[in-house]
Order: structure tokens, then sequence, then C-alpha cells
């Protein structure tokens, strides 16, 4: 009942009460024949403690080997101790934070456990079971070199330091994916992209690199990456190994000076939509000399002896080059110089020459699928072509079914 004249009495809440809620309680005090005694009244009050039996746990993989843990909050007095199974981390094997993030130190299997206390002193334990298998790196940076190792994640869990915005004079080693979550930037430094790696720019942000060197080890590597709404900046730098060196979506900007695209599938990949450019695409060199590492596992496109293009613009709009400049972009020791397929080209102030051909120019007229040896080849196309220098065997330009 809710009123007793018991002393002690025990009392259950019925009703759900939320954590840290205010009780108010009276306790009246009587004589001996049941009249009231004035001063023996008593207000008091209780808090009401939730119990955390149930707590749980929740984990975030926010890279290969680093997670974030989180445990249920039914009580803002309570402590949390997390051990999360990994002796060899040393002082970071043990967290009392909530939520705990860990970098676990080598491949294997876990047990996290978490121990919960209440106010009271009553316990509650869970376990979790996290595997660890992240992909070897396989690179090597000179020795002596400061050495930047970057695993599968955003680049705002992947460095230590929170208010870092770029590396410079480093030797940075990229597995998997590495997305740039935050506006960031190399300067000078060797990136070296195992099998497969991808730099991935997310909307709204902003990737540069300057005086920098990107290439593949033992494999063929993705591409820079950049999503609609993101920017990225390349200038003075070589982007090697790759299947597509830039790989720009529509509604994405980009500015791209002075860099040598070499031994990759196609330079720069221009795909669907319009790709904004900060400043005309000036002073670059896309080229082959016929040495490609071997493809990564999964590649779709393999480049053969040579690369297939220097820009492959599809379903797209975009610019090469500016009547205003007197720094042409170069290709050469490629199948084609530029590509277009259902796409608004403009090519302005090429320089195209030394391209390859397998195919004879008398055969029929060629799709896009099996152009070789054309300065600029366009299929289903707008083409604007203003004074390019273009020195091929087969089709200096070649507009199949063009638009104009």
């Amino acid at each position: 009942p809710n009123v007793s004249s018991y002393d002690p009495y025990t009392f259950t809440y019925t009703n759900p009460l939320d954590s840290n809620t205010v009780i108010n309680y009276l306790i009246l005090y009587l004589d001996s024949d049941s009249t009231e005694d004035q001063s023996g009244i008593y207000l008091d009050n209780l808090k009401i403690i939730s119990d955390c039996s149930c707590a749980k746990i929740t984990s975030d993989q926010k890279t290969c080997n680093k997670y974030e843990f989180t445990a249920d909050i039914c009580n803002s007095e309570n402590t949390y101790s997390w051990n999360f199974g990994d002796t060899l981390s040393g002082i970071n094997n043990v967290s009392t934070s909530n939520p705990a993030t860990h970098i676990f130190s080598n491949d294997g299997t876990y047990i996290v456990s978490l121990v919960v206390t209440d106010v009271c002193g009553n316990t509650s334990f869970k376990t979790d079971t996290i595997e660890i298998n992240c992909p070897a790196f396989v690179c090597e940076c000179p020795s002596g070199s400061s050495e930047v190792e970057l695993q599968s994640g955003q680049i705002t869990d992947l460095i230590d330091n929170p208010s870092i915005t770029s590396f410079q004079n480093k030797c940075i080693k990229i597995n998997g994916k590495v997305v740039i979550n935050k506006d960031f930037a190399f300067v000078t430094c060797r990136v070296l992209m195992e099998p497969g790696a991808e730099i991935e720019v997310k909307t709204g942000k902003t990737f540069s690199a300057s005086y920098s060197h990107f290439l593949g080890c033992t494999n063929m590597w993705k591409s820079i990456t950049v999503l609609s709404g993101a920017k990225v900046n390349l200038h003075f730098d070589t982007i090697q190994d790759a299947e597509f060196g830039l790989h720009a979506f529509g509604g994405s900007t980009i500015k791209l000076q002075f860099n040598r695209f070499y031994l990759n599938y196609v330079g720069v990949f221009a795909d669907g939509g319009s790709i904004n450019q900060i400043a005309p695409m000036l002073g670059n060199r896309f080229y082959t000399n016929g040495s490609f590492l071997p493809t990564y596992t999964g590649q779709t496109n393999s480049p053969g002896a040579y690369g297939y293009c220097g820009v492959l613009v599809k379903n797209a709009v975009f610019s090469v080059g500016a009547l205003t400049s007197s720094a042409p972009n170069y290709f050469y020791d490629l199948y084609n110089g530029i590509i277009g397929i259902n796409s608004d080209l403009t090519a302005t102030k090429a320089n195209i020459h030394d391209l390859i051909t397998i195919r004879s120019r008398l055969q029929p007229a060629r799709k896009f699928s099996n152009a070789d040896g054309d300065g600029i080849f366009t299929n289903n196309s707008t083409l604007t072509a203003l004074s390019n220098t273009i020195s091929v065997t087969n089709g200096a330009i070649t507009d199949y079914q063009g638009k104009s």
C-alpha cells in the first residue's frame, strides 16, 4: 500500500520512474492514544537509482583495427571499467571512459569486457568479441624516412592529433580506402599505395597535394576519387600506377596544374555530370612506357602495354586546357590522347603525339571500345577543339556519331 504503520517498511514503486527522480515522503509519528504529535511530522526525500544490470556493449569500427565501444547509460552516476583484452597495448588496454576508443595491436580475436558499477556498489559484467584481420602492408619506405601508415578508414580516425591538417615531408603508406572527411593536404610526400588502395574525398571537403609522388608498390592501385561536392587540388605532383589517377564525379571541383600522370590506365576520368574547375587544367603530362605493375584483385580495367588514354570524359561536361595559357597539356606514349563518350568536351591547346596504334586507319569507323592511335576521339558527343597540336598515325580528331 501507499501508506503503512510498520517500521521499518519497504515500498516498491510500481510505475516506471526516470533515473534521478526525486520522491518526497512524509513520516507522521503518533502518540499512544493515536492523536497527532505535531512535533513528530518529518518531511524528507529520496532519489530513484536505476538498475544497470542490463547494460550492453555497442561497438563501432572506425578503421581496420580501431574501435569505439559504448555502454548504455542508464544513470549518469555509474562508473565504467573497460578491458580490451589487448595486453600488448600496455596502459592503453584499460579505460574508464564511455564511450571508449581502442586501437588493437595485432590481428587476432579479442575479448572486450566491461564492468558497470552503480552508486550503491552493484556491478554488471558484459563482454564482446572482436575479430581483427587487417591486410598486411607490403610497401616499404626508404630507410630513415618519417613514416605514416593509413589503414582503411576516415582520416579523422587515422591521425593521432585531430588538429593536424596536413602531412609534410612524410613517407605515407595507404592500405584500403582512406576517406578524406576533413580538409587535408599532402606536401612533399612520398605516398605508397598498396594494391587496390584508394583515397576518397567526401562531399564538402578539400584534399590538396603538392610536390608529392603517389605510386604503387607491387600492384596497381584504384584512384584518387572525388565525390560530388568535394574538391581536389593537385599541383606539381606525380600520379603513378593507378587504374584512374584522378576519378572525378559530376558536381566535384578540381584544379590540376603541372602534374605528371604516369603509367596509369587512365590519367583523369571525368565521370557523369559537370566537373567544375577552380582554374584551367594546365601543364600536365600524360604518358606511359609500357612497364605497368600487375592489376590489383578485382580491377575492372587492364592497361595492356600502354595507358588507354590521358583523359576520359564519360557522360560529363569537361574542359582540357585554355586559350590564354602558354602551358599546354601533353599526351604521348598512350593508346589515345583524349576520349569523350556521350559528353560535352572542350579540348584546347593539347599537345598530342607518339600514340600507339594497333589497328589500321583503313579499317571501318571505330567505336569508343576499340579506339587507338587517336589524338581526340569522341562518340555521340559535342566536341569543341581549339588550337591543339596533334601528330599521330591514325586520327588527329575522330568524331564518331558526333553532335557537332
